[in-house]
């Protein structure tokens, strides 16, 4: 839900080059988790490496067929009006970040379950190397 407000923010920004330049740079170390959502962000990024305007018809083109509608309503989903591009471009950063803090949250939770296992099984090398894993993603997301 939260990665599909964010990408109808940046496709329906004044500028979305700029928009998905922001979001990339929040995003570093980070997929967006749903499958058409990542399968769009990476096809747009890949398309305003050579491109500074957004030609819907040439992003539908690179796009797999199955994510196709998913892109189209990023266009009609409703936004609020933002009173300039720059304040547009903050609220897609604040969402990105949300969508970062969440995707961190997730792997770390995910982490804590398998260094679980390791513990019930007392494989303490595995252990210690998920361990290390958890505290290098909890202190490159702070």
């Amino acid at each position: 839900m939260m990665e599909d407000h964010l990408l109808t923010l940046i496709l329906q920004a004044q500028n979305p080059k700029e928009a998905v330049a922001s979001t990339s740079n929040i995003l570093t170390l980070v997929e967006l988790s749903t499958p058409s959502a990542r399968a769009i962000f990476n096809t747009l990024k890949e398309y305003f490496i050579t491109s500074e305007e957004l030609s819907v018809a040439e992003v539908n083109k690179m796009l797999p067929t199955e994510v196709a509608s998913s892109f189209d309503m990023y266009f009609l989903n409703p936004i609020p009006q933002f009173e300039d591009e720059d304040a547009h471009i903050r609220e897609v950063e604040k969402v990105a970040k949300s969508v970062k803090q969440s995707a961190v949250k997730e792997q770390l939770g995910l982490l804590s379950e398998k260094m679980k296992e390791a513990e019930k099984k007392g494989n303490e090398e595995e252990l210690q190397e998920i361990r290390v894993e958890f505290n290098n993603l909890a202190l490159r997301f702070k």
